[in-house]
């Protein structure tokens, strides 16, 4: 799942003196990637792991039977934070509006599931995380480029109108602030779409039918629990994403 957060802050200088719309420091603007640690859970069935609404498209025909034993559920959100700053010129009617800082930040929050049919330490269990690690490294992939593309993005609107807008009739002050913060916003919004889809391939592309079985192999032969199984008892594994998560079947 991706989000887009924004917190907007403001600090209004009075002043009566001074040219209008004087130069201000040029904004401070970051952009950062922000992994949180990935978390496990090893709690759910293949039943529950099946219930989550996936949004990779199984590789495997229809009539190949298979349920979900791993998945990775990982959010990616933009949060962005933009302070302005305001002057105002009570007696000549009239202020200006400046962009004191900008600060982004793309967050990923990953959790890695493991059906609990799967006993800790078997060959199916260590394979199945292998393969979720995989989607968590995607994950922070996108949210690097993102960071990037999204203070490169920011920069270059700034370099095209400035930080600084005004003057402009007083009474226009807050609704100038809330144009130059819709136009951010369009920027950031933009971005996090192209994430949002950009994530959808490469996290398809990851759960082929050559990684499905590629993950099925390692283990072919071992039961969940670790005892080998008869050749005939052996099946293929499948892997499969949740709309917000990254997944592995059996």
């Amino acid at each position: 799942m991706t989000g887009l957060e924004l917190i907007m802050g403001g600090l209004l200088l009075q002043t009566a003196a001074g040219g209008l719309c004087s130069t201000q420091k040029v904004p401070h603007i970051s952009a950062q990637p922000q992994v949180q640690a990935t978390q496990y859970n090893f709690n759910k069935s293949r039943a529950d792991l099946q219930g989550f609404d996936i949004d990779t498209v199984s590789p495997y025909e229809p009539s190949h039977h298979a349920k979900v034993g791993g998945l990775m559920s990982g959010e990616i959100r933009v949060e962005s934070r933009i302070r302005f700053m305001q002057e105002k010129y009570a007696a000549r009617g009239a202020g200006c509006v400046h962009i004191d800082s900008i600060e982004l930040v793309v967050r990923v929050d990953p959790t890695i599931y493991v059906a609990n049919e799967y006993a800790q330490g078997t060959c199916q269990h260590n394979a199945i995380i292998e393969h979720e690690k995989k989607h968590v490294q995607l994950d922070v992939a996108i949210a690097h480029k993102y960071a990037a593309s999204l203070k490169a993005e920011v920069l270059r609107q700034l370099r095209q109108t400035g930080h600084t807008v005004g003057p402009v009739p007083i009474e226009k002050i807050d609704s100038t602030q809330v144009q130059i913060q819709d136009r951010l916003q369009a920027i950031i919004k933009a971005n996090s779409d192209a994430m949002t889809q950009e994530r959808m391939v490469v996290q398809q592309a990851l759960d082929s039918l050559e990684e499905y079985e590629r993950v099925a192999a390692q283990c072919r032969g071992q039961r969940a629990d670790g005892m080998t199984l008869p050749p005939h008892q052996d099946k293929p594994a499948r892997t499969g994403r949740p709309r917000v998560s990254r997944g592995v079947n059996q």
